[in-house]
């Protein structure tokens, strides 16, 4: 069942799109955020107590052919390492079946309603509209919540671009780990990610649908943009690409993205910095590698770590 990765790394991904209306702090000036000078992925790197090393590796949850050239780039940091720290076990999760299938049955409302009772009407129509223009809608959708309608939207959306899950960044350091026998240490968990998805309230997945389709005439062109972006280590242009007009918010909905921004960003870094920290003082070599959104800013994981005495050094 590959439909739930794909459905999380896609709303993920996009978040980045809605998280520049909420005031995003990831300003393009703060600690390492400028360009890689070579023109490659964002690399830092942190030296441990014990004389270990960590790699802090800015990935994306997004791929094409030109991330096996980013591995190449990276076999040398990598062969230095013990341990390989992702947001969480993508390949493990795959051939989990009793999980995915937990995380889907999670989606579907249990207290006798339907998402027509919680989506707002024009949005619905919109939503089926979509779905039976690609194709992919299906009555029995009706019973899942506002979370899965969200990212099934988004899915379709990166399905038109030349994005494969397979070339997806995470995915192809993660067969690495396996290929070259490094451990894996999860600095999250799927079960984490997707209640943070399932725990959003209809308010604010309801904004996010409107959001969605204000945008989707450019949402294709942006996600290569940002992609492009990532290629180059460009921080300043992942800022400017997420730092969308929101002009026609409410003040009630900035608060509630204000709200989504604390929640999917500045408590998971926390969380984040705090794992690396962990990995650091274990002793061993660690190639640390997450959405590049959660390293950037003055809530970000590098800023975290030279906040606690770490210093972080840019390498790429």
């Amino acid at each position: 069942m590959k439909l739930i990765r794909q459905l999380t790394a896609a709303a993920l991904a996009a978040a980045m799109l809605l998280a520049g209306c909420a005031g995003n702090t990831n300003d393009s000036k703060s600690t390492g955020d400028s360009a890689s000078a070579g023109g490659v992925p964002m690399l830092w790197k942190v030296q441990g107590d014990k004389g270990n090393v960590m790699y802090l590796f800015g990935s994306i949850h997004a791929g094409d052919k030109r991330t096996d050239d980013v591995l190449e780039s990276l076999s040398g940091k990598l062969e230095e390492c013990d341990t390989l720290a992702v947001e969480y076990d993508f390949v493990a999760y795959e051939k989990d079946e009793a999980a995915q299938l937990q995380d889907i049955q999670r989606m579907m409302y249990t207290d006798g309603t339907n998402v027509k009772q919680h989506m707002k009407p024009e949005l619905y129509e919109k939503s089926v509209n979509y779905l039976k223009d690609a194709d992919c809608y299906d009555e029995l959708y009706n019973d899942y919540n506002l979370g899965f309608w969200l990212s099934l939207l988004q899915q379709i959306a990166v399905s038109k671009t030349a994005f494969e899950p397979s070339e997806a960044m995470d995915f192809k350091l993660i067969n690495y780990a396996y290929e070259h026998k490094l451990a894996i240490a999860e600095v999250e968990s799927a079960e984490f990610q997707k209640s943070k998805l399932n725990d959003l309230s209809d308010d604010l997945l309801n904004l996010q649908l409107q959001a969605f389709f204000k945008t989707k005439k450019y949402y294709t062109a942006t996600l290569n943009e940002m992609y492009e972006a990532w290629l180059s280590g460009d921080a300043a242009k992942l800022a400017e690409l997420t730092g969308d007009d929101c002009s026609w918010l409410s003040d009630d909905q900035k608060k509630l993205l204000e709200e989504y921004q604390k929640t999917m960003y500045t408590g998971r870094n926390l969380g984040m910095a705090g794992k690396a920290e962990e990995l650091l003082k274990s002793g061993k070599n660690v190639f640390f590698s997450v959405s590049t959104s959660h390293f950037l800013g003055d809530d970000g994981i590098i800023k975290l770590l030279e906040n606690k005495g770490y210093q972080v050094e840019k390498i790429q």
